[in-house]
């Protein structure tokens, strides 16, 4: 069953964006079971628009990046950056991420992106929300030993729910948190909305066991 809350269209697609998720999209569906072989594995849960994902596939080729969305909109923005920028170094999964991200390998992934989700402020939707303690289990068991999670957030809530989930979780060495970015970082829209509120985006960073 298709547990996402997301809407999948945010407003109706464009004859380009149609034809992106048609033509293109079927050469970067991911298959979790038949994975292209590369150097490195960078997953990324709800790309967006594709801002950070697109930016972190062109500055590291040599890595196969893997992204998850259900808002078809932003799935097609991503093909329509990957082709402008002749990236092909991606795969994509244009649903619910539940429906796949069990079946990819364990301990293959580098780096875990998980980059300003729907915080579900209020009590009873806090279930939603994409980090829990069985999604950590499963995040931690497809990261390779010394994999990276990383998770930002504008939400201090929900931030502060994440990192002591993660503190208390056992998984983790090197648990990293404040203002500042990570490495490489590519702001996404949500994180310059958030600025433009006076909201501080916080990160946290943590390395496997």
């Amino acid at each position: 069953m298709n547990k996402s809350f997301s809407r999948r269209i945010g407003k109706s697609l464009s004859k380009l964006q149609e034809g992106l998720l048609e033509n293109e999209l079927p050469k970067y569906l991911l298959d979790p079971e038949n994975l292209t072989p590369a150097e490195r594995y960078i997953a990324e849960i709800g790309i967006g628009m594709g801002d950070h994902f697109i930016g972190r596939a062109r500055e590291n080729p040599k890595a196969l990046h893997i992204g998850f969305e259900p808002y078809l909109n932003g799935v097609a923005n991503s093909l329509k950056l990957s082709k402008e920028q002749d990236i092909a170094n991606i795969l994509l999964w244009p649903d619910d991420m539940d429906l796949v991200f069990n079946k990819l390998p364990n301990n293959i992934l580098d780096e875990l992106y998980i980059l300003f989700p729907d915080p579900w402020p209020k009590l009873r939707q806090q279930k939603r929300r994409i980090v829990n303690e069985t999604r950590l289990q499963l995040f931690v068991s497809k990261l390779k030993p010394g994999g990276m999670m990383i998770f930002g957030s504008d939400i201090d809530h929900y931030f502060d729910v994440t990192l002591q989930l993660v503190q208390k979780s056992g998984y983790f060495k090197e648990i990293e948190e404040g203002t500042k970015a990570p490495q490489s970082y590519i702001k996404t829209r949500y994180h310059l909305k958030a600025e433009e509120e006076d909201r501080v985006p916080r990160f946290l960073s943590a390395r496997k066991k």
